[in-house]
């Protein structure tokens, strides 16, 4: 078998004015009003939801390739991008194959539905000065608290938030062949 038998979905967002930057612009899923370190940042919460609605249409055309099997596609997402990834996933009609999240927070305002064996893996680094670690590992633990079964946290000691990680790469790579065995070279 081969990779097109499951679909990995990871998008850009579009350019958009960012408030907190005096209005500069930037790829972003959602406006931040006052950008936080290690308490959730104050978004335009209107752009979060235009965003989960786009996000959906893709997924939704991507499951269809699929022949209708949601449990085939994965959405993978960094900063921003796995906000959306959390948000889009949680509230999916079908539970996806999967979310993988990088260095990022699965945000309050993202409603956690039912998929309670949704498999996820969260990677997130110690040091890291754009969401703080602290942020993630409290998504974590709410999915957690929540009854998700299927959740997996790695934090890598001094990674911050742009820097490569092989080590990253290999516990996604893991996570994909775990989850489709067929994908092991």
């Amino acid at each position: 078998m081969s990779f097109d038998t499951v679909r990995l979905v990871g998008t850009t967002a579009p350019v958009r004015r960012i408030t907190c930057y005096d209005g500069w612009r930037a790829a972003a899923w959602f406006d931040y009003i006052d950008e936080q370190f290690e308490v959730e940042d104050i978004i335009d919460e209107a752009h979060l939801a235009q965003s989960r609605r786009v996000l959906s249409k893709i997924i939704d055309a991507e499951v269809a390739k699929l022949g209708g099997d949601a449990s085939k596609l994965v959405v993978l997402g960094f900063s921003q991008g796995g906000n959306m990834a959390y948000d889009v996933a949680l509230s999916y009609p079908q539970q996806l194959g999967g979310v993988m999240a990088r260095r990022t927070s699965l945000r309050l305002e993202s409603a956690l539905g039912t998929h309670k064996s949704l498999p996820i893996v969260h990677y997130h680094g110690e040091e890291d000065d754009g969401i703080g670690c602290g942020r993630g590992k409290a998504g974590v633990a709410r999915l957690q608290a929540a009854g998700f079964t299927n959740v997996e946290l790695h934090v890598e000691p001094g990674l911050n938030h742009v820097d490569f990680s092989e080590k990253e790469m290999e516990a996604f790579g893991a996570f994909l062949t775990g989850l489709y065995p067929h994908l092991k070279a």
